[in-house]
Parts: C-alpha cells; sequence; structure tokens
C-alpha cells in the first residue's frame, strides 16, 4: 500500500481547482481529504472509501477527475534493481501538465517533499506522493480485516451477527467479489437471528463446532438454537 506525505497538516483546496468548472464538487473534496492525512498515510481507493460515505467506483473516478484536470498527476517509479514498482502520485495546488519526471527526479521528490523549493519562491506547491505497488496500479488492494472491523459497528444488526460468524468461523475473504457475494448469501439466514441474543448465538454456534457432524452454517444457527439448552441436557 502506498504512503501519503504532505507538508500542511490540515485540509485545504487552491482557488483555482474550487473555481474550476470541468471538476466535480467531488474530486475538489477528495482533494481536500487528501491534503489532511498526515505525512506516511497508507493511501489507498479501498480506505479511502472506507473513511468517506463514498464507494470504490465513485473515489476512483474523483482521482481520474483530478489526473485528467492537472491537478494530480502519475508517474512511474523503478526499484534499485530497475524493476517497475508501481506510481508516484503528486497533487498540486495548480494544474500541472508538462512532461513526466524521469526517475531520478523522482526519488528526489521524496527526500524534499516536505522543504518549500526556494528557486520558486512565487510558486508554494503542496505535494503527494502515493506509492503504488504494481499488483494495485491495476486492481485496489482488498482489506478483509478492515471490512470485518467496520461490520462489528454497522447499524445494520444482521452485518453485527455475520461479523460474529465470520469471526467465529476464523474466514477470510481475501477480494472484493468473494466478500460481496459471502454477504449476500449471509444476509438472509442473519435476518432470521435478528431475534436473539448475542449470547443465544454464541452458544449455539459453540455447541455445533463441538457436537455436529457437518459444515454447519449460519442456517444451522438458526435451526438449533432454540433446542441447544435441550440437546445439552440429554
Amino acid at each position: 500500500m502506498g504512503k501519503l506525505y504532505i507538508e500542511k497538516k490540515y485540509g485545504q483546496a487552491p482557488n483555482e481547482l474550487l473555481n474550476d468548472p470541468n471538476i466535480s464538487l467531488r474530486a475538489k473534496g477528495l482533494f481536500t481529504f487528501l491534503q489532511s492525512k498526515p505525512d506516511g498515510w497508507s493511501f489507498s481507493i479501498n480506505r479511502i472509501s472506507q473513511q468517506t460515505s463514498d464507494g470504490e467506483t465513485s473515489v476512483r473516478s474523483a482521482i481520474k477527475e483530478l489526473e485528467e484536470g492537472g491537478y494530480l498527476k502519475r508517474e512511474s517509479t523503478r526499484k534499485k534493481d530497475g524493476k517497475w514498482d508501481g506510481y508516484d502520485y503528486i497533487l498540486s495546488e495548480s494544474p500541472s501538465l508538462d512532461s513526466p519526471m524521469t526517475d531520478s527526479s523522482m526519488s528526489d521528490k521524496y527526500h524534499t517533499l516536505s522543504k518549500k523549493d526556494n528557486s520558486k519562491k512565487d510558486i508554494v506547491k503542496k505535494n503527494i506522493s502515493i506509492a503504488e505497488s504494481e499488483d494495485s496500479a491495476e486492481e485496489e488492494e482488498f482489506f478483509f480485516k478492515e471490512k470485518l472491523e467496520k461490520m462489528k459497528f454497522s447499524e445494520d444488526y444482521r452485518m453485527r451477527i455475520i461479523h460474529q460468524y465470520w469471526t467465529f468461523k476464523g474466514f477470510n475473504y481475501n477480494n472484493k467479489d468473494k466478500y460481496e457475494s459471502a454477504i449476500k448469501r449471509e444476509l438472509r439466514p442473519a435476518g432470521l437471528l435478528k431475534g436473539y441474543s448475542w449470547g443465544e448465538i454464541e452458544k449455539a454456534m459453540k455447541w455445533l463446532e463441538i457436537n455436529s457432524d457437518f459444515k454447519w452454517t449460519l442456517e444451522s444457527v438458526h435451526k438449533y438454537i432454540d433446542e441447544v439448552d435441550y440437546l445439552e441436557s440429554k
């Protein structure tokens, strides 16, 4: 995951960007959101989406707007051995549509990121360097643990039940499609358990884990939850 570096530690956007009719309010808001982050903040479309009300498609679209408007410039980077190492992103107050930076000049950018360019005192730029891996250049990395933690505090009781079940079973969905398919699959049986307490649900899970001779699911929990006390007494 890339890291975010920025000079000033408060969200702001230049007037040129705010008054640019070709940039949406969403993209202008993203610019300000990124400006507010501390040095070293881990950057990804997935994480931005989790910290805002926008989905990943919306965030990706806003990033594209900033790139096309010249406020965000993407540069290819390489490792010490010469192999491609993803991209850096430079976020600037004024549209930058000049030629791409070389690998060597980009390397220097890392060391001077939080310093003002004294040779250009009339232009003060706030720069962000975002390094992405080769994989995340095409597809944003999926962070299941962050998704699972977010489910724990969901206002939807079904999501909290699914969180409890997945945590108990130790499930780990390593990409977005698998995660979303699993959520859709679990919503109905989780809804059947909405009338039960956490203690009752957990007790049924523990009983099934010890006593069942089949691969039990949330539907199994609903099927047996009312009979656990009776079955334990036998």
